[in-house]
């Protein structure tokens, strides 16, 4: 290596699986000791087994999410699951497209069992917040008594063990617009799957919409991407870029018609610097599924720099 070639110096992991399969490199900073991945590693396996616990036998299919509807392996995959099915197993997928969409119509043709685990989307990525609780996160990662109220404190501001993907945040922010129901997200239209993850009193919720308003009214940080008409709900934002400081990555997340939601939309652009550039995206798609002219404009004043 040259010495005119950059040279990253070493970061930390930006998701759990990320730590746990890279901390060994010199690229990725270690966050915890040998026997805590082990432990994580011990809870998954608990977790899978007794979530699969009643599938009873089952066979797993892996492949390509690129294989057409066409190809040879798409078909052999679908005749492979509806046989395996016939004889009694049950089929379990990573739940994406191509190989794997082919065993899960296989074993819906046989009439058994078809588990696609995670979302039903290729190359999803955990996120990661201590919730569950949050003293218990840290206790395991920093040791008892070896850290205070502040790493609690810069979770506030979206800083420290936080580290989400859209379509994590898109799911949030379907819960704050059905009063704390999780949704599952699909490609297809169908009764949604939801949970509840959060509990708000009618007080707290209403407060929580109207600061979410007020960022696309007059004076907001998202007040020029207002639409014409329709209220909606929504959050501007940054995340950090450690690949170039200068360059923070835009975030914009949000809903619509805020008092009766129908969509919710998270708009993530790289190296976008003001969370008011990816509320202006956001702004377009949104307006085109509600049906409203792109191109119009609600006329409003915007604040500064939001972040």
């Amino acid at each position: 290596m040259s010495d005119s070639e950059d040279i990253h110096p070493p970061r930390h992991p930006w998701t759990p699986d990320e730590e746990l399969l890279e901390a060994e490199t010199v690229a990725i900073l270690s966050e915890y000791t040998d026997a805590q991945r082990l432990l994580r590693i011990q809870d998954e396996l608990r977790a899978g087994f007794r979530t699969l616990d009643h599938i009873g036998k089952a066979v797993s299919f892996f492949g390509s999410a690129r294989t057409p509807h066409d190809h040879p392996r798409y078909q052999a995959a679908r005749e492979m699951a509806r046989a395996l099915g016939h004889a009694g197993f049950a089929i379990i997928t990573g739940g994406g497209p191509g190989i794997m969409e082919a065993a899960n119509r296989g074993a819906r043709e046989a009439g058994v069992p078809s588990v696609g685990l995670g979302i039903d989307l290729p190359n999803e990525q955990r996120s990661r917040y201590p919730n569950k609780p949050a003293q218990d996160y840290y206790n395991r990662l920093y040791g008892a008594r070896n850290w205070t109220q502040a790493v609690i404190l810069n979770l506030a501001i979206g800083q420290g063990e936080n580290a989400q993907t859209v379509i994590n945040m898109a799911r949030f922010y379907a819960a704050l617009a059905t009063d704390g129901q999780l949704t599952r997200p699909h490609l297809v239209k169908h009764a949604p799957e939801r949970k509840r993850v959060f509990q708000l009193d009618d007080h707290q919720f209403g407060a929580l919409v109207e600061g979410l308003k007020e960022v696309l009214r007059p004076g907001g940080t998202a007040a020029l991407s207002a639409i014409p008409g329709i209220e909606w709900a929504g959050k501007t934002g940054t995340a950090q870029n450690p690949r170039d400081p200068t360059k923070d990555h835009a975030w914009f997340a949000g809903f619509a018609p805020a008092d009766k939601p129908k969509y919710v939309i998270v708009v993530f652009l790289e190296f976008g610097e003001h969370g008011s550039r990816a509320a202006r995206i956001a702004s377009t798609i949104m307006k085109r599924a509600l049906g409203v002219n792109p191109n119009a404009v609600a006329g409003v004043k915007a604040a500064g720099p939001e972040e």
